[in-house]
């Protein structure tokens, strides 16, 4: 009785720390909109070291014609700059693509789906990119290394599939919250209370085990 009171705080310190670990592991990310410049060619904002950023680029109303009337089967190309504060850029392709709309009466709407980085500021971004793809993501997300404001610019001139700026220029920052936030606290409970079972157990078998001793010398 008294090894399985032991063992069972043993198991239950186990479940404590599977659930403190499976608490700490699954993240959700969250994005939240840091600075925007509406139906411009630019925008900038004062980012922080060690943290992660997302810019989204959204497709204007012209953005939307172009590609109803174009026809266009393939991604097409929108070259765009990031000015870091000391003034060298990143340099990156953006290709953007639409489905068709499910309304006859809407324009199918291009959404940004892939990145080519052609040249980075590695003194102050750390690009995210997949391991098995140089250079190439799905989107423009990137490691601020060094903080200040960074500028975002779409290069009009070669813009040739359609006219017009952009109906915003994004920049999110990217923060992790627990998924399961209450199960950190709880995992640290049921450790706990594993580990003061686990003790009385063995302090109980301890006991025995020298009342055993004692009456076999009285013998």
């Amino acid at each position: 009785m008294r090894k399985r009171i032991f063992l069972s705080g043993i198991l239950v310190m186990i479940a404590g720390l599977a659930l403190l670990v499976s608490g700490a592991s699954q993240q959700n990310i969250v994005r939240t909109k840091v600075a925007e410049g509406a139906d411009s060619w630019e925008a900038t904002a004062n980012l922080t070291p060690n943290s992660m950023y997302v810019i989204d680029v959204s497709s204007s109303d012209d953005w939307q014609v172009s590609w109803t009337y174009g026809g266009y089967e393939d991604p097409q190309p929108t070259d765009m700059i990031i000015v870091s504060p000391d003034g060298n850029i990143t340099t990156l392709r953006g290709f953007f693509y639409a489905t068709a709309a499910v309304s006859p009466y809407q324009s199918p709407h291009p959404l940004l789906v892939e990145v080519q980085y052609q040249s980075i500021n590695s003194s102050f971004l750390e690009v995210d990119t997949p391991d098995n793809i140089h250079f190439v993501s799905t989107k423009i997300r990137f490691k601020v290394l060094k903080g200040g404001n960074f500028t975002c610019r779409v290069v009009e001139q070669t813009l040739n599939w359609t006219t017009g700026p952009p109906l915003a220029i994004t920049f999110y920052v990217e923060i992790s919250e627990n998924k399961y936030p209450f199960m950190i606290p709880f995992g640290g409970a049921v450790c706990i209370g594993g580990v003061v079972v686990s003790l009385f157990g063995a302090r109980a078998v301890e006991k025995f085990s020298a009342k055993k001793s004692k009456a076999k010398v009285r013998k």
